[in-house]
């Protein structure tokens, strides 16, 4: 099943040179953790951009990483260092297009670099220098942090970063020659190996094929370690063979994010203070994959993690936008990446509820965000969209799609991408539809990613189970609202939804617990329903 996006993209590197100027300016003009962090976040991207790019100042973009992540972990360097960095990398031209990459821990998870500090102080003891094999991309930064922690420990360290290459599931690691030559100089001085990540995902084939390729350069499996922000079930790993081969190294996992005040919502614990102990009531979630959240004693204002540095900059103004709009609860920015905003209470909404003057607020939402969050046409590239329904719809239903199915994207947005009812409360002043969180998933590491905005009008049809005349209803309503005749390239899009939702709910119910499961396999056999019933619509329409 296919639901996670190519998550790379074209930036400009005078751009990015820029943006990391101005964080170097701020972190020296304030000293504080805060201000390290962003630039270090900001030079890590930019330093796994250039080494991919095999560029000359790839060196120079790590002295600086090293730099900010010394100043991070407390250590007071001289002032005037990172100026000095900065004017040697001002003094190189950047290639026009660098191919960047979000990194998922920092911009969806709570991952924060201090952990992997405290995981190597855990480590510093002995006498051997250690290689540390950051894995592009956010292992620059995170390689960068833990080599730090070492050397301010009085271990020896130095790191290097590398890029394995392949399938997914079957990632393969070749070390160019100066990597070659990194591995067995620490061989050499019977040193020690940590290799670092996030993850591991399903597979866990990244991780192996760096520590399979620092093997095949001489390094004893005996010496080298696994930093990781969880510890996987190995039984569940999807490479082959997977569990055997990761059982030959030893993984560390960083903490989990810090607690916050008040009651955690992570992982589908909201959902006891929204529906109550009554499981049975509760919606399918796919529980590792939730934000981190916290609902605060009083039940008044809850924080949700929306990413660390720059990584937040976009949710947040979409979510000040909306606030503004009188779509959401006014929100502001608070410490360590989280948004705070007031608790709506009260009954989530239910797909019986879809009465005609909702479907119009629903429609009326749509159109706002058809305006609010547009986007250039370039970045919302349908390609990925249409393998990913028909590889999902062969998997789920044995249907051949073959290459006939497009989609047409007229009107690029940032989508909500998550239209269920339970995501909805009434404004009873009002009497105005208010929305939970309209801000962070659209443009997130799941796709769909910028897409056409009939993504979430085919949203709302499947998940408040709208027929025929409902569906219409809310199609004439937003064209009447917008002038765009989106009834054309609806159904498309309802077939697409669905098709992501079904690889979505199957690939949470791989690692959910038996209760979870349940409900998400519930979840799943609905959107097989709304599926058939898509396609057999649009093969009538073809007819």
């Amino acid at each position: 099943m296919l639901v996670y996006r190519r998550d790379s993209r074209h930036a400009s590197g005078r751009g990015l040179k820029r943006a990391l100027q101005r964080a170097l300016r701020q972190a020296e003009r304030s000293m504080d953790r805060e201000g390290a962090l962003d630039a270090l976040l900001r030079a890590g991207d930019l330093e796994c951009a250039l080494a991919d790019a095999a560029h000359v100042t790839a060196p120079i973009a790590a002295r600086i990483t090293d730099e900010l992540a010394a100043r991070l972990l407390g250590e007071c360097r001289p002032r005037g260092e990172l100026g000095a960095l900065a004017d040697r990398l001002a003094r190189h031209s950047l290639p026009d297009r660098l191919r960047i990459k979000t990194p998922e821990g920092y911009a969806y998870y709570g991952l924060h670099p201090l952990r992997y500090a405290e995981l190597a102080s855990a480590r510093a003891a002995g006498a051997g220098p250690v290689g540390v094999i950051g894995i592009r991309s956010i292992g620059t930064s995170l390689g960068a942090v833990v080599c730090q922690a070492l050397v301010q420990r009085g271990r020896p360290a130095d790191r290097i970063s590398v890029r394995p290459t392949g399938e997914p599931f079957a990632r393969v690691l070749r070390l160019d020659a100066g990597a070659r030559d990194f591995v067995r100089r620490i061989c050499s001085r019977a040193g020690e190996f940590i290799v670092v990540d996030e993850g591991p995902g399903l597979s866990g084939s990244t991780f192996l094929a760096v520590c399979e390729a620092l093997e095949a350069c001489g390094a004893s499996a005996s010496r080298i370690d696994i930093f990781c922000s969880h510890q996987p079930d190995r039984a569940r790993l999807l490479a082959d063979g997977a569990a055997a081969r990761w059982r030959r190294f030893r993984s560390h996992a960083a903490a989990p994010p810090a607690p916050r005040s008040g009651r955690e919502h992570s992982a589908g614990g909201w959902r006891v203070d929204v529906y109550g102990s009554y499981a049975s009531r509760w919606p399918a979630t796919w529980v590792q994959l939730e934000r981190a959240k916290w609902l605060d004693a009083d039940a008044r204002v809850i924080d949700k993690f929306e990413g660390l540095g720059p990584y937040g900059d976009e949710p947040f103004a979409r979510a000040r936008t909306l606030a503004d709009a009188g779509y959401a609860p006014a929100a502001r920015r608070v410490d360590s990446g989280y948004l705070r905003h007031a608790w709506l209470g009260g009954r989530p909404l239910r797909a019986a509820d879809a009465s005609p003057a909702l479907l119009a607020q629903l429609a009326r939402y749509c159109a706002f965000r058809s305006e609010a969050f547009s986007v250039s046409t370039d970045r919302a590239d349908s390609s990925a969209l249409e393998e990913m329904v028909r590889v999902n719809a062969e998997r789920a239903l044995g249907v051949d799609l073959g290459a006939t199915f497009q989609l047409e994207v007229a009107a690029p947005v940032i989508a909500d991408a998550r239209m269920q009812p339970h995501e909805w409360r009434i404004d009873g002043d009002r009497e105005r539809l208010l929305k939970i969180d309209g801000h962070g998933d659209g443009d997130g590491h799941l796709l769909p990613g910028p897409t056409d905005v009939c993504w979430d009008l085919a949203g709302a049809i499947v998940e408040w189970n709208l027929g025929g005349a409902a569906h219409a209803a809310l199609a004439s309503t937003y064209e009447r609202l917008t002038g765009d005749p989106v009834s054309k390239r609806l159904s498309e899009y309802v077939a697409c939804y669905c098709a992501l939702r079904i690889g979505m709910l199957t690939l949470a119910d791989h690692s959910a617990p038996a209760d979870e499961a349940e409900r998400l396999r519930a979840a799943r056999a609905h959107h097989v329903r709304r599926l058939r019933r898509a396609l057999a619509a649009r093969s009538r329409s073809a007819r």
